[in-house]
């Protein structure tokens, strides 16, 4: 379940009956479930996960699925919930903080959002959604020498393109334009074909 937050992407909800699912319970459903949520099939996946913390509410897996799957129906409350009894199960659930962590910034709880994906970097320092969050978080409340100092710090260790081309954006929005032309030509040292590097440099 390391991958969900990848695995969900920016899918919406599609309103519609489903048939009720199979009375199974733990990893059997759950990896039914993560097959549906990678072939876009939320409402089955959420069926599955809710069927799960029925027969287990102390599954923090399924109550990791279930709050991720809820966040991304706009179900922000019992999403938290959710999320937050799963890390309540598992403290060290390094993607469940990054899905709390959005959660709370979508509901504008900036604080609390820059708190949980600090926790996640504690667990991970490398986990790249969890640095993305936390540039987007510093970025909008007006923190954005912290964001790059951030984002500088994780970047150079792989040139992720993810955090790259966060990272170049604001450079290019600070106007720190030879910096961010630099970070780029030292990311296509080490990769020539870096797609991100190559446009960021043209940009």
């Amino acid at each position: 379940m390391s991958v969900l937050s990848r695995l969900l992407g920016d899918m919406l909800f599609r309103s519609r009956k489903v048939p009720s699912p199979p009375q199974d319970n733990g990893p059997g459903a759950l990896a039914k479930a993560a097959g549906h949520l990678g072939s876009g099939r939320t409402d089955q996946a959420l069926a599955l996960c809710t069927q799960v913390v029925e027969r287990d509410s102390t599954n923090p897996q399924a109550l990791h699925m279930k709050g991720a799957i809820m966040a991304q129906r706009g179900e922000y409350q019992p999403a938290e919930e959710s999320l937050r009894l799963a890390l309540a199960l598992d403290p060290h659930r390094t993607d469940a903080w990054v899905d709390l962590g959005r959660v709370l910034r979508l509901r504008d709880s900036w604080d609390e959002a820059l708190a949980c994906y600090a926790r996640a970097l504690e667990i991970d320092s490398r986990h790249v959604l969890a640095a993305y969050g936390q540039c987007q978080v510093l970025a909008h409340s007006g923190r954005a020498s912290e964001a790059i100092d951030a984002l500088q710090a994780r970047v150079v260790l792989d040139y992720d393109p993810l955090l790259l081309r966060a990272l170049v954006a604001l450079l290019v929005k600070e106007r720190q334009f030879e910096t961010a032309r630099q970070l780029c030509e030292q990311a296509l040292v080490r990769n020539p074909d870096h797609p991100e590097a190559q446009s960021g440099l043209g940009y």
